[in-house]
């Protein structure tokens, strides 16, 4: 079997860090991505998708000190649902992403000093340098021995 997801959006909301009991790092967010086309009435709309997210170790420990809401980001990794009761009793189903890979798109501002620059702890050299390193903590999230270290998928 074969379960990939590819997302390119923005952030919905403002990132919170957290950590398992283990120690590993943590962040449940969601994404909203957007398809603009012509309807029937010939005038142009837009129809947004809004798909939850999960991403643990290195990477959630990179999108919170990089990325904040509105950030634009390129999200890879696989659908999971999840099944639950909500308060009424009934019996309802969530889709999530289990994020292995991300790279962000933002433009870097050229001015380091702007205030609410995202960007504040990295070189002006380096944006090409963000997306390999996350690349690389990629096989960290995905190898099983870590699954019983505080991963819950």
């Amino acid at each position: 079997m074969f379960n990939q997801i590819t997302v390119i959006g923005n952030i919905c909301q403002d990132i919170k860090l957290s950590y398992t009991q283990s120690g590993v790092a943590f962040l449940n967010n969601a994404i909203a991505s957007s398809h603009k086309y012509v309807g029937n009435d010939g005038k142009m709309k837009e129809d947004v998708c809004y798909l939850n997210f999960s991403i643990f170790g290195k990477l959630a420990e990179n999108m919170n000190q990089y990325l904040h809401k509105g950030s634009k980001v390129f999200l890879q990794g696989r659908m999971i649902q999840e099944n639950y009761t909500d308060k009424e009793g009934k019996n309802r189903t969530n889709y999530k992403i289990i994020v292995e890979t991300m790279k962000y798109l933002d433009n870097k501002p050229a001015d380091n000093n702007q205030s609410g620059n995202p960007y504040k702890n990295v070189q002006p050299s380096s944006a090409s340098v963000q997306t390999e390193s996350v690349q690389q903590q990629t096989p960290e999230v995905n190898e099983p021995a870590q699954k019983g270290e505080g991963f819950p998928y």
